[in-house]
């Protein structure tokens, strides 16, 4: 036991080391308080942990109320460049900034779900006490998932209990309780077909028209629930054209 315990130590020493190094090797991306109403990214380079370069010198600007699509081949980091605007992207250099006080949501391909009732999965990262529950049937019954309306208080691996499709539109769910004023979708409709993808953005852009929402989605078909597109190619962010 001993032995193993050692083994693990130094692997996890091994691990630190090899991040803090990482870090040092760049300035960093750093999170600013934004001045304005907008989310900001300037001169932001990102890279991955052993140093090849993915994105150089990106601006973005996303405003209130306002709809983007990403765009780009696999691999070319526009999950990477979603991770900076998060704040858990150390590796590169830049600056981006959010307004203080605003209410942020990331919605992945695969949601978080937390252990839980399915009420307090739907409503994290609110307090799931303080929503009403008529506005959590609600919402459930707007992106297609009433028949959950009656398992609220039901315990369960709700990640292993719901299919993939099932798990994205409850995040939408999510998204109409939260009420974000930027929400952040990577992928978060992949699982799903066509229509019912169309059906989601068409719902987000009804209930929320004040959420600013940056996409990554591969479909064409999303394009038109988008105000503009950008495309991330060559390692540089550019409109899509």
């Amino acid at each position: 036991r001993l032995t193993e315990w050692r083994a693990t130590v130094e692997r996890l020493t091994g691990f630190t080391r090899a991040i803090a190094a990482a870090r040092a090797a760049e300035d960093g991306v750093r999170a600013a308080p934004g001045s304005d109403a907008d989310v900001t990214m300037e001169g932001v380079t990102l890279a991955l942990p052993d140093g090849r370069v993915l994105v150089t010198d990106a601006a973005l600007r996303l405003a209130k109320g306002e709809a983007v699509l990403l765009t780009g081949a696999s691999g070319s980091g526009k999950s990477t460049l979603f991770r900076a605007l998060a704040g858990i992207w150390p590796f590169g250099r830049g600056t981006v900034s959010i307004p203080a006080g605003s209410r942020v949501l990331f919605l992945p391909q695969r949601p978080y779900l937390p252990l839980g009732t399915l009420r307090r999965v739907v409503c994290y990262p609110l307090d799931a006490a303080a929503m009403p529950e008529a506005e959590i049937r609600a919402a459930l019954a707007a992106v297609g998932l009433p028949q959950l309306a009656d398992r609220l208080d039901e315990e369960d691996a709700w990640d292993r209990r719901l299919s993939g499709g099932e798990q994205q539109r409850l995040a939408f769910a999510r998204a109409l309780l939260v009420k974000p004023d930027f929400l952040f979708l990577d992928e978060a409709t992949a699982s799903l077909d066509p229509p019912a993808e169309a059906a989601l953005y068409a719902l987000l852009r009804e209930r929320l028209p004040g959420t600013a929402v940056l996409s990554i989605a591969h479909r064409e078909a999303v394009a038109r629930f988008h105000d503009r597109a950008l495309r991330l190619a060559d390692r540089r962010l550019a409109p899509a054209g």
